[in-house]
């Protein structure tokens, strides 16, 4: 046995036990490898995962590719948008998005749906490259310009064809009114009423009343017939009528006794028929009874209106003292002839155009300027249109004169105003002669 230590002596020296050294080095060695082990495979492990990860991704961007491919846009901006949201910051799958984006806005405006298109990009969600999305939105705008411009194009054409197409039918219509009226002119008409000879010269001798042993000029007898006839749209229907300027010598005035009339009268057709529309009296009292006379019928075209016109004047000195003048100033309106202005005056001791500026007024109203300014202006003592200022065309001009009322050389030799019929012979006065232009 072994010896047993003694109290005060010596412990000696344990001896290392080797066996228990070799077991502890052993030990850290086989932690030392499985960590190692650990660590290797869980490197492999997240290497392995990443790489597959990696090809999941791929495939998924491959995937969206296709679909984009196959335009089916909304898809692929679906599956970008979903991969997108587990890889955020997964460059090619953003630049994907944008790609989908910009091709589904383009498909849009090939389409024609240009607006479409803008909502499209301005509404793109993800991590679009904001800078191609603008330029898109700039081209898709640029488009729709471009569209634009080309319809409003497209309806000006069609809208320039529409109004000459609509001009080519009314000009027709107004120029079949035009024929329909006067081939009703020729066949019916003339035969009916006769027509005016301004070819020749009338001849209006003094009658002696032997109840007031008064001589005035009669009339101009036998004067029937049409004196003038325009044909032109008078009423901006867009198809002419006709204005027919008709002298009745059968007509009375108003007090009952017998004269000349001026009837205007305006024919319309319908469905290539023609016909009386209205008819009235114009100027009654016409050619004859007077010394000297002058009347002119125009028509002017004003402010897109048609106007008909009318200045008339008569001179009393053989036997009288004295002058009358007036002017009317009719339309037409598609149903009745409106008298617009009728205003006259009469007398011997007219000062100046100031007595007439009512009636000067009047007709600046409606549109008569150079017409009014003549008037106003005082140095004639008449009423007479500016036929050239205010762009009037005459249709119809009567003048009746006798020789003798501008003899002032026999006048002022005899000083006897009486000269021409002291013996109670009206034919000492002499004759009116008239003459008729149209």
């Amino acid at each position: 046995g072994m010896p047993v230590p003694q109290p005060g002596m010596p412990v000696p020296p344990k001896k290392p036990d080797k066996k228990k050294g070799n077991t502890a080095v052993k030990v850290i060695i086989i932690i030392l490898v499985i960590a190692i082990l650990a660590a290797g495979g869980f490197f492999a492990y997240r290497m392995i995962t990443k790489s597959m990860h990696e090809k999941e991704v791929q495939a998924q961007l491959a995937s969206a590719q296709e679909v984009l491919n196959a335009e089916n846009y909304a898809g692929a901006v679906e599956a970008y948008l979903e991969l997108l949201e587990a890889e955020p910051d997964n460059e090619e799958a953003a630049a994907g998005l944008t790609n989908a984006y910009v091709s589904w806005a383009e498909s849009c405006v090939e389409a024609g749906d240009y607006e479409e298109a803008i909502t499209l990009l301005q509404s793109a969600e993800g991590p679009v490259s904001r800078k191609k999305i603008k330029a898109a939105i700039t081209e898709a705008e640029d488009a729709l310009a471009a569209y634009e411009e080309e319809v409003r194009q497209q309806e000006e054409a069609l809208r320039l064809a529409e109004e000459e197409a609509k001009r080519q039918a009314e000009e027709e219509a107004r120029r079949m009114a035009g024929e329909t009226l006067k081939a009703y002119l020729q066949s019916d008409l003339i035969p009916l009423y006769g027509i005016i000879d301004t070819s020749v010269e009338y001849e209006v001798p003094y009658i002696l009343d032997p109840e007031y042993e008064y001589a005035y000029a009669g009339y101009v007898e036998g004067l029937m017939g049409i004196a003038a006839y325009d044909i032109r749209d008078y009423d901006g229907d867009g198809q002419d009528e006709m204005l027919v300027l008709l002298v009745d010598s059968d007509g009375t005035d108003a007090v009952g006794d017998r004269c000349n009339l001026v009837i205007l009268q305006m024919y319309e057709t319908e469905a290539g028929n023609s016909y009386l529309s209205d008819e009235g009296y114009f100027l009654d009292d016409a050619f004859g009874c007077c010394d000297a006379e002058i009347e002119s019928f125009y028509v002017c075209e004003k402010n897109g209106k048609v106007y008909i016109a009318l200045e008339a004047g008569v001179v009393y000195g053989m036997i009288s003292d004295g002058m009358s003048m007036w002017v009317s100033l009719c339309e037409y309106d598609g149903t009745y002839l409106n008298q617009l202005v009728f205003d006259g005056v009469s007398g011997s001791d007219f000062q100046d155009m100031t007595e007439f500026a009512d009636v000067a007024l009047e007709l600046r109203g409606y549109g008569f300027e150079s017409t009014a300014d003549m008037m106003d202006d005082g140095t004639f003592t008449n009423f007479e249109f500016d036929e050239v200022g205010d762009g009037m065309e005459e249709i119809f001009y009567a003048q009746g004169i006798n020789d003798y009322l501008y003899d002032y050389g026999a006048y002022m030799e005899t000083e006897d105003y009486d000269l021409w019929h002291k013996d109670g012979d009206p034919a000492g006065l002499g004759i009116v002669r008239y003459t008729f232009y149209n």
